[in-house]
């Protein structure tokens, strides 16, 4: 799923990969809502840090309404550990989202298992190494 503007650049990049078959790109707002469909996971990749921590709390509501039981969201991003000091790729994004940007930046992992557990998400895990591009995984299931 992805805004209006972007579903046609996200489609584009689906039918260069000739995923066409496998994939199909949905235009929703997820901050908005409603959704609709039923899906077995979310992933939101680099997503909620360009987004106010309100707007990241309703969209995780939202994503959750339409995920069936046991469906898993996966969190990719510049995440935080508590203290704000790393990982430092984390914090440098950190540094340029509050100079240039209203609303997001990279959040910290307390904040992202608040709103997790507070839309009803259980099992929050991050993994302890970073993704080879930097970015850190952040995974957690709808109850069943």
């Amino acid at each position: 799923m992805d805004l209006a503007q972007v579903a046609p650049i996200a489609r584009k990049i689906v039918s260069e990969e000739g995923a066409e078959a496998r994939v199909k790109v949905l235009t929703a707002d997820a901050v908005n809502g409603p959704l609709s469909g039923a899906y077995d996971a979310a992933v939101l990749r680099a997503f909620l840090q360009v987004l106010s921590p309100e707007d990241s709390r309703r969209a995780i509501q939202n994503i959750r309404r339409v995920l069936n039981p046991g469906g898993r969201i996966f969190i990719i991003g510049q995440i935080l550990d508590d203290s704000h000091r790393s990982p430092l790729d984390a914090v440098g994004f950190n540094l340029t989202f509050l100079n240039f940007f209203d609303a997001g930046e990279s959040y910290t992992e307390s904040e992202h298992r608040d709103w997790l557990s507070g839309s009803g998400f259980v099992d929050t895990q991050r993994s302890l190494s970073l993704l080879p591009d930097g970015n850190s995984l952040l995974t957690a299931r709808k109850p069943e």
